[in-house]
């Protein structure tokens, strides 16, 4: 079964796709659905019903429109961490109680997370902070200080739909990116490239369009910025930082951490760089002219929510039905928020979504989670098992009457990006049907 599992998902992307109806009128099922595994974790029934009298234009303001609640972290990941000068005075047992204090309480702050997700109304949001959370990455694993990943996840999701200017250098000055990044290492005499590598590299322009020396002088214009030990706020420290005049990008001058970040965004492939990666997170492949004319635009004020309105208004966007793998997080997520009772499963998942790749708040590495390998032939295998795992969640009380209308409204396969692959019984009871859905190749796909 599982083989025939394998092989049914290998045929499903070159089959996907269709053409979708005009702007101009109320959207389809079939488009609320698309809109939905796309911006947001699936088309779970009170989206559907808000989004079903809109045409396109209205269903995306809709989204980009809903509030942001602020954000309430954990009572431990409020909690700044022990300075390292006064844990040095500590015994061995102190010190190996406290690592397993923060630990612990990393734990507790990917639960929150999971759950959040689970209930948070406003979809769009949480997807683009998940988003800016793979491209600006840093690990619990390497900054261990739950407060300082709580403090950035809160910068990225404030940020998620503003400026990506404000953006780029909060990011920059974060302490859990500081740390991760090793810049708190970087000084006058003893320059340390990482941050300004990957700063280039990864978060801003990518690979081909700058030197080994524009790397290497914006390490310079970096130093100096650090965390300090006790308040872990950043910091500049004047004695270390380089004030020289450095050649970055053929521009000469004493630059600093904010003039590094005015001269990248003074550079054409960093709107190229970003408009493709945001066009990629929502379509399955590039379209050169469409991501250069939306580049124009938003290197004018750096807006957003403006460039992902674009992108979801494009008739690529909508032609592009089922040609996306889901990420872990949309699979089982989107899976829990569609059938299950909200908060049903929320300490598990967490472990699950580690076994299928992504490891909330613990990237693999700087470049993040690599979409093109949520799809492998072990991690095919845990998908299987974690739809089989969810289902059974599904048949708690809680979850009764959101299964009775689901069942009553619709045939399963209406839910799927594409048709299903597995056929279902006539006779299938609703938890059956369900089943059948959530453990079928074409559930995976987006």
């Amino acid at each position: 079964m599982r083989a025939l599992w394998a092989f049914s998902f290998c045929v499903l992307l070159a089959l996907a796709g269709t053409g979708l109806a005009s702007t101009a009128f109320a959207l389809e099922f079939q488009e609320a659905r698309h809109l939905l595994l796309r911006a947001g974790f699936g088309p779970e029934r009170r989206m559907v019903e808000a989004l079903a009298p809109l045409n396109r234009q209205d269903a995306v303001e809709l989204l980009l429109g809903e509030p942001a609640p602020a954000l309430a972290f954990p009572a431990c990941a409020q909690v700044p961490a022990v300075p390292q000068k006064l844990r040095s005075k500590w015994s061995r047992d102190e010190r190996r109680a406290y690592r397993k204090v923060q630990r612990q309480c990393g734990g507790k702050l990917k639960e929150w997370y999971t759950a959040r997700l689970l209930v948070g109304k406003s979809v769009l949001h949480e997807q683009m902070t998940l988003f800016w959370h793979n491209h600006f990455t840093s690990s619990l694993r390497k900054v261990r200080d739950p407060q300082l990943i709580a403090n950035q996840h809160r910068m990225l999701y404030e940020g998620a739909l503003g400026h990506f200017d404000e953006l780029l250098l909060a990011a920059v000055r974060d302490p859990a990116l500081l740390l991760y990044l090793d810049n708190v290492n970087n000084r006058k005499r003893k320059p340390n490239e990482n941050l300004a590598r990957e700063l280039l590299e990864l978060f801003t322009m990518g690979e081909g369009h700058y030197s080994e020396q524009d790397i290497r002088e914006s390490a310079r214009a970096l130093t100096g910025l650090a965390v300090d030990p006790v308040s872990r706020a950043t910091r500049f420290y004047r004695k270390r930082h380089d004030n020289g005049v450095k050649t970055i990008f053929g521009s000469a001058g004493r630059y600093d951490s904010r003039q590094l970040v005015d001269l990248i965004l003074r550079q054409p492939a960093t709107a190229e760089y970003i408009t493709r990666e945001l066009w990629l997170n929502f379509v399955s492949e590039p379209d050169e002219m469409q991501i250069r004319q939306l580049a124009s635009e938003f290197k004018h004020d750096w807006d957003i929510a403006q460039l992902v309105r674009g992108i979801l208004l494009s008739e690529a966007f909508w032609r592009d039905q089922g040609r996306m793998v889901k990420s872990p997080v949309e699979l089982v997520i989107g899976s829990v928020r569609l059938f299950g009772s909200g908060t049903m499963l929320s300490k598990g998942l967490p472990g699950l979504l580690r076994r299928m790749g992504q490891d909330l708040f613990d990237p693999p590495n700087v470049k993040g989670w690599a979409v093109d390998e949520w799809i492998g032939p072990s991690r095919m295998l845990i998908r299987v098992v974690a739809g089989e795992r969810l289902v059974r969640g599904f048949s708690d009380e809680a979850s009764a009457p959101q299964l009775a209308y689901l069942c009553a409204e619709r045939d399963m396969a209406d839910f799927g990006a594409v048709p299903s692959v597995v056929a279902t019984e006539p006779d299938s009871d609703c938890q059956q049907r369900i089943e059948a859905l959530v453990t079928d190749p074409a559930w995976q796909l987006k």
